[in-house]
Formats: C-alpha cells, sequence, structure tokens
C-alpha cells in the first residue's frame, strides 16, 4: 500500500496534490504519507505478533518528530544509536516505551541516562 499516486497526471499523497503542498510550503520539502507508514506497520507487526516482538523504528532514519509519535502511537520502541538521539526520542516517546540501543563501544553521557 502506497498513497502516493498520479491522479489526473499529477502527483498525489493521500489525495492531496503534491504540487499544492509545494507552492504552500516551499521546496524542497519532504512528504510523508502517515496512512501509509501507518499501514506498513500494521502490517509488520501482524505478520510477526506470533512472536511477540518488540517492533523499534530507528532514529537514525529518519529523526521526524511527527514520524515517531506517528508509530510510537501504534506501540513502536525506538532504536537509538547515541545519546542525542535518546534525548529526541523522549519527546514524542512516553518513558514507558521500549528502546534499543546496542551496546558496541558506546557509552552514553549522563545528562541521557535516567
Amino acid at each position: 500500500m502506497d498513497l502516493f499516486n498520479f491522479r489526473d497526471g499529477e502527483l498525489c499523497c493521500e489525495d492531496v496534490p503534491v504540487a499544492d503542498i509545494a507552492h504552500q510550503v516551499g521546496t524542497p520539502a519532504y512528504i510523508y504519507s502517515g496512512n501509509t507508514l501507518a499501514e506498513h506497520f500494521r502490517r509488520l507487526a501482524n505478520a510477526f505478533a506470533a512472536a511477540d516482538p518488540v517492533i523499534c523504528y530507528s532514529i537514525k532514519s529518519c529523526a521526524n518528530l511527527g514520524i515517531l509519535r506517528l508509530l510510537a502511537d501504534r506501540g513502536a520502541g525506538v532504536d537509538v544509536v547515541s545519546g542525542g538521539e535518546l534525548h529526541r526520542a523522549r519527546s514524542p516517546v512516553s518513558q514507558d516505551r521500549k528502546s534499543s540501543m546496542p551496546a558496541w563501544g558506546r557509552r552514553m553521557p549522563k545528562s541521557a541516562r535516567r
């Protein structure tokens, strides 16, 4: 499922013409489909439901707070590799959410620890 489609020869994101978005916010602009992200997360969670996994979103891939919030609201944890990423994750992700931080040689600065 991808909600970026051409409608009457015009690229749209969830039925909103991308040209209209560009006109309103300027370019360059990053345009995401929240419904597409939510649907792909749902499919992934359903596919692995029997294993009861913790599905974590890598902040390194995109630290957009809107995306973090959208996925956190659906039960995603976060994968962080630095204290800065952990700090960013705490904004939309409540303390009861799970997070993953690889231990390969990293030390969390005291300011990032709780």
